[in-house]
């Protein structure tokens, strides 16, 4: 693997920097990056109202992760769902939202609007995400404390989801937004979510080779351009914060541009890409986290666990 002179070791406080479908996967080219600068977040400019969004045009933003869904927001927490239609669609008004005790069981009065009569909506391009935000006040209110451990969002077109482990607490009323849109929603990666295939176990002093699988989880296509770059990371600490990798003891780790010689995911489709990562002499045996990433901001990513263990012999 070329460059891996160019890896620094990190144990005891030194760093090393550094399958699905039958389809086979698109093979791994080495092309080495700095890690791109941040974007600039902004707020995108109000679209005219279109076709309302159905229930089928809507799902929760991501659907595998049972908690992931809500956001903290400031004295409270976003709910975000995303257009998964093959055109653009429109949400207005308030949606009816109730908060769940730990049980899940409904706690509360339903939340009533934040602002009566106001004239909300957003337009969502395909894959783009809008969100509802949840708040309460634990001041200026005589009822009981009632702490939320997440709530359920029911719209008018049926369309309906639960958020749970997104705590909240006030004895003021339960209070919802109408829709808003989310910031930077024009990345171009949104349609997309990653999977890692692994082997089970890997040996020191190897290559291990993986497969990326990129799945677009809309009915209209999902283009890689610009062609995204990303970050893969071996490390033994599990539970670590991805807001900072760079603060992790004991890694391996590399930044490259993806190979986009396949750059077209279909609706409802998936892209495969091989990826490969050289563990170095000197890697800790054990239970292995396998992180990858897309750089940018996007919110593409992945892992998975592996066992690391000595060469025979």
């Amino acid at each position: 693997m070329a460059g891996r002179a160019a890896k620094v070791l990190m144990v005891a406080g030194l760093l090393i920097s550094g399958c699905g479908g039958p389809a086979e996967p698109v093979p791994w080219v080495e092309q080495p990056v700095a890690p791109p600068s941040p974007s600039l977040k902004v707020r995108p400019e109000p679209r005219a109202v279109t076709t309302p969004c159905t229930a089928k045009d809507l799902e929760s933003l991501w659907p595998e992760g049972g908690d992931t869904f809500a956001e903290k927001e400031s004295n409270g927490f976003a709910m975000l769902v995303r257009n998964v239609g093959a055109a653009p669609c429109t949400l207005a008004g308030y949606p009816k939202a109730q908060g769940l005790d730990r049980d899940g069981k409904p706690i509360g009065e339903v939340a009533i609007p934040a602002e009566q009569g106001k004239d909300v909506h957003v337009t969502i391009e395909p894959a783009e995400p809008a969100k509802v935000v949840l708040r309460t006040r634990s001041q200026g209110c005589s009822g009981p404390e009632v702490t939320y451990h997440g709530a359920e969002l029911l719209l008018d077109n049926g369309f309906h989801v639960v958020a749970r482990n997104a705590w909240l607490r006030g004895s003021c009323p339960l209070r919802v937004s109408g829709w808003e849109p989310v910031v930077n929603v024009a990345e171009p990666l949104w349609p997309l979510e990653a999977r890692l295939q692994a082997p089970s176990w890997a040996e020191v002093g190897t290559e291990l080779t993986y497969v990326l699988e990129l799945v677009n989880v809309t009915r209209s296509t999902a283009r890689l351009d610009p062609c995204p770059v990303f970050t893969q990371i071996l490390t033994p600490e599990e539970g670590f914060d991805e807001r900072k990798l760079d603060e992790l003891q004991v890694s391996v780790r590399g930044t490259y541009q993806l190979n986009c010689a396949v750059n077209v995911i279909g609706p409802r489709a998936k892209g495969r890409y091989q990826m490969k990562v050289f563990i170095p002499e000197g890697f800790p045996e054990g239970r292995t986290v396998l992180y990858w990433m897309v750089e940018g901001g996007s919110r593409v990513s992945s892992t998975t666990v592996l066992n690391v263990s000595k060469r025979d012999g």
